[in-house]
């Protein structure tokens, strides 16, 4: 038996499918990041990454929040 894909696991979201968002949506534009043309969240590597590390804490500890 094969392990699952990624395409077997996850779902695109509703926008993707109808073609409203573009892989250029998600390139960054490295320029406006070293001109500080960007939101604080894309300038602050805590800040950016902040979601990342507490899922992977989490999962690693064994915590589940609370809904």
């Amino acid at each position: 038996m094969r392990p699952p894909t990624i395409y077997d696991l996850c779902r695109p979201r509703q926008d993707v499918l109808e073609g409203r968002i573009h892989g250029n949506d998600f390139a960054a534009d490295l320029s406006q990041v070293l001109t500080g043309k960007v939101p604080e969240l894309y300038r602050n590597p805590t800040l950016f990454f902040l979601p990342a590390l507490t899922a992977t804490w989490a999962a690693s500890s064994g915590w589940t929040p609370k809904l």
